[in-house]
């Protein structure tokens, strides 16, 4: 993890040196590495898992609408 702050101008700065206490930065930026265990953090097969799970509920929804939206008229 990186401890930056804004300056003045409005520049991020990274600081010299790194403080082991990272709450008094106005920023902390994380590695790739640090941030593995995020949800959002996956790669092109769990990203296709989650494609297979979640095409078939649009396609299932699209599909009801389009049935039923003659119905309403």
């Amino acid at each position: 993890m990186r401890c930056v702050v804004v300056d003045a101008s409005g520049f991020v700065v990274d600081v010299t040196p790194q403080p082991a206490d990272v709450t008094t930065c106005t920023l902390v930026l994380a590695s790739p590495s640090e941030v593995g265990s995020s949800p959002f953090a996956v790669d092109s097969t769990d990203a296709q898992t989650l494609l297979w799970g979640i095409a078939p509920l649009w396609i299932t929804a699209w599909i009801f609408r389009a049935f039923l939206l003659p119905l309403r008229n």
